[in-house]
């Protein structure tokens, strides 16, 4: 399948939102657990969780759609020449403006595990999943209920995260697979999951805010009832692997405005370059505001932050995009001359 779905890119726009916003919001969910401030930041915390399981589960989705016609190994060498090459550079950028220049295979290590700055992981995840596409569709073309099975063994392994340090990294795909294999799942049944979410819609909304006042009133009980604040709000909980759903079956089965979808569609097509930048343009954000006074612990970065945060990650993703495709066509114009 060659073409573009456009709901897919919707719902690849929503989640790079929902990624600003909690990099926007989480220096104030750690902070004291009392005033409007940090209700909102939370809030918008949790809202915005099902940010990364959304990307990995329309990932797995958009690989099996397109990987039935293309061999695996070559699908697979695609998206790693797609991903790495934009990863390799980001990263060594957040390593040379966040920390002391390391050693050249302490460099490679950050790289490899993810660890150039907090978002940094997504991609090493990202190409272990593809890795495992292969067994994971054959898996669920013999036996469709293997997906549920994954997101049994996903659940676990969150619940088991603080038995042993490979089982806490976050790289670790057990923590995450159960979303990818629901992607995979979802493909030969995509017109039949398409009539249901319209079809209901008005079931999913609500599932979907229900779901969402839920994640939030149980990280908001943990942080006030002295659990870290890091692990009350993480998207590594059983209950996001529920609202998740809820927000695929509402963001798919939505009837968007034309102007609303067309956005969202348009950052969903540039999601993966705003995911790598956004975490320098807020610190850059974050230094600029607090010249003017404004503490990064306040409301007003939050309603704030957001929003200059999307606009900037937008204009870096355009240049890279316009500096990539010059790239392009030089190189062909010489091999063709």
């Amino acid at each position: 399948m060659s073409r573009r779905i456009e709901r897919i890119d919707i719902l690849r726009g929503l989640s790079i939102l929902a990624v600003i916003a909690i990099h926007v919001s989480a220096t104030r969910t750690v902070g004291r657990p009392e005033g409007a401030t940090w209700l909102l930041a939370v809030t918008i915390n949790q809202v915005s969780r099902y940010a990364v399981a959304v990307f990995l589960l329309m990932s797995g989705l958009g690989l099996e759609l397109r990987g039935r016609s293309e061999p695996y190994l070559q699908a697979l060498w695609r998206r790693i020449v797609k991903l790495w090459p934009g990863y390799l550079a980001w990263g060594l950028i957040y390593i040379v403006t966040t920390q002391k220049v390391p050693s050249v295979m302490r460099t490679v290590h950050i790289l490899i595990t993810g660890k150039a700055a907090a978002h940094m992981y997504f991609i090493p995840l990202l190409t272990m999943l593809y890795a495992l596409y292969k067994p994971l569709s054959a898996a669920m073309e013999r036996w469709p209920g293997s997906a549920f099975v994954m997101c049994i063994a996903m659940v676990l392994a969150q619940l088991l995260s603080g038995t042993h340090p490979i089982m806490q990294a976050t790289t670790n795909p057990l923590r995450w697979i159960g979303y990818f294999a629901l992607g995979i799942w979802l493909a030969p049944r995509l017109q039949a999951f398409e009539q249901v979410s319209k079809r209901y819609r008005a079931l999913w909304t609500v599932t979907a805010i229900l779901s969402a006042v839920f994640i939030t009133v149980e990280a908001i009980v943990r942080i006030r009832a002295g659990v870290n604040a890091g692990e009350a709000v993480t998207q590594l909980r059983p209950t996001v692997l529920f609202y998740t759903s809820a927000i695929v079956l509402w963001g798919w089965g939505c009837a968007w405005p034309a102007p609303i979808s067309r956005a969202l569609a348009s950052l969903g097509r540039q999601s993966f370059n705003i995911y790598l930048s956004h975490i320098l343009v807020l610190d850059q954000l974050r230094r600029i505001l607090a010249r003017l006074g404004i503490s990064r612990a306040s409301g007003t970065f939050l309603v704030l932050g957001i929003p200059l945060v999307v606009v900037g990650s937008l204009v870096y993703s355009v240049v890279i995009d316009q500096a990539v495709s010059g790239v392009r066509q030089r190189t062909a114009k010489r091999l063709s001359a």
